[in-house]
C-alpha cells in the first residue's frame, strides 16, 4: 500500500522546511491514482498550504485511509477530515480550534 506521511509542520514555503502544499502534491504524483494511507503527525501550520493539501486529497479518486499517529492539530486535523476513513491511535490527539 502506498504511503505519505505529514510528521512536520505545514508551511507556504518548502524553503521554511515541513510539508508543503507543493511537496504533497507531488508525493500525491508518484503514487497515481491508487489507493494510499495517510499518515499524520503534525501540529499543524500554514492554512492556505494545508487547505491545498485537503482538496488534494478529498479529489484523490482512490480510497484514502488517514491515520493519526500522534497529533493531528489545528490545520493538521482538517487535511484528516478529506480522507475517506479516519483512525487513530489509543495515545493519538486531534486539536481542533
Amino acid at each position: 500500500m502506498a504511503e505519505i506521511e505529514i510528521y512536520d509542520h505545514i508551511v507556504a514555503d518548502e524553503e521554511w522546511g515541513g510539508i508543503s502544499a507543493k511537496g504533497f502534491r507531488a508525493a500525491l504524483k508518484e503514487i497515481g491514482e491508487g489507493d494510499f494511507d495517510l499518515r499524520i503527525n503534525s501540529e499543524g501550520g500554514n492554512v492556505d498550504g494545508a487547505m491545498a493539501i485537503y482538496r488534494a486529497v478529498a479529489d484523490h479518486p482512490g480510497h484514502v485511509t488517514a491515520y493519526v499517529d500522534g497529533l493531528a492539530a489545528s490545520a493538521a486535523s482538517f487535511i484528516l477530515m478529506a480522507a475517506d476513513t479516519r483512525k487513530m491511535s489509543q495515545s493519538g490527539f486531534i486539536m481542533i480550534h
